[in-house]
């Protein structure tokens, strides 16, 4: 954004200041009235905890746009580059893609050669980067250009959906909508569709442990995650109201 900021943007940017208080407190207001409190409560724990936020440098590059176009020894640069990017990021407090985008950093990966002159050639690599990381990013390019075939990384195996996983995650998702239209929530906010997906695919034995998913932990276990590990289960069901003609959640013990 230019600067200086124009009277109009000041007074945004100011009202996000005046008004951001008395929005919150109206908010946990009506979440105290509902009894919700402790669900705002756990949230905000989770988002503070800093280990929802560590992530393996080893594994950063799989999220780098433009990967998957890439392998073998291009593939190993890039997760060497990724790795070097990350750590420059958390040394120098920035976003990672302020230090390089992923394009440059997949422009620069995909290099049969490479050296300094090479480096002030290719796009979103200015004079200064090189002149402070230059010899850095090269260290990181070279050792995985040249790294041993066995240690390349292998693309992540797609994983096998058990059969009927579609139609228990539809099943899944209408008892999540229901739920939520009954909390007034987002049905977003209590599981996702990989979530139910993964449930799902566990649900054709139900067998071991369920995975360790957010819905299935805290308060949206208490509101949705106990009556989905149910329905796969076969203890509860899904059935039209004959009356209303709405969906609604049965007991199997009571249609027996």
């Amino acid at each position: 954004m230019q600067r200086p900021l124009d009277p109009r943007q000041l007074d945004y940017a100011a009202d996000d200041v005046i008004w951001l208080m008395p929005c919150f407190q109206k908010l946990r207001d009506e979440l105290q009235a509902r009894g919700r409190l402790a669900w705002l409560e756990e949230e905000q724990a989770m988002l503070c905890d800093p280990a929802n936020y560590a992530e393996q440098d080893e594994m950063v590059f799989w999220r780098v746009k433009g990967a998957n176009r890439l392998k073998g020894a291009h593939l190993a640069a890039l997760r060497e580059l990724a790795k070097w990017r990350e750590v420059e990021a958390r040394r120098r407090n920035m976003p990672r893609r302020r230090i390089l985008s992923d394009e440059t950093l997949v422009d620069i990966a995909r290099r049969k050669e490479l050296d300094l002159q090479t480096l002030s050639r290719i796009r979103g690599l200015n004079h200064a980067l090189i002149q402070h990381a230059g010899k850095a990013i090269l260290r990181a390019w070279h050792q995985g250009i040249h790294m041993a075939p066995e240690q390349w990384p292998e693309p992540p195996k797609r994983r096998q959906l058990a059969p009927g996983t579609d139609l228990r995650c539809e099943m899944l998702d209408t008892l999540v909508r229901l739920k939520a239209e009954s909390g007034s929530i987002a049905p977003s906010i209590l599981a996702d569709k990989a979530e139910l997906s993964a449930l799902a695919s566990w649900g054709h034995r139900c067998k071991k442990e369920p995975p360790a998913l957010a819905c299935l932990k805290g308060w949206r276990y208490e509101l949705v995650g106990r009556d989905l590990l149910r329905l796969l289960r076969g203890e509860i069901c899904l059935s039209i109201d004959a009356r209303t003609g709405q969906p609604r959640i049965s007991s199997m013990k009571a249609i027996r």
